[in-house]
């Protein structure tokens, strides 16, 4: 894994907290986590997209 500096909201910041202290989670995990699901989210819409042009 490479590791880089972010520079965030701090109420983002406070909600990434209270989220990765909820689900038991460190705030990489949760930041690594909503970004796989955002990818997903985009590779399912740009399937879609290519059926409906099908």
């Amino acid at each position: 894994m490479k590791q880089f500096k972010l520079t965030i909201p701090t109420e983002i910041k406070e909600w990434l907290a209270d989220r990765a202290e909820r689900n038991l989670r460190s705030q990489s995990a949760e930041i690594i986590l909503a970004l796989r699901e955002k990818m997903e989210r985009e590779a399912t819409a740009r399937g879609s997209e290519n059926i409906c042009k099908a």
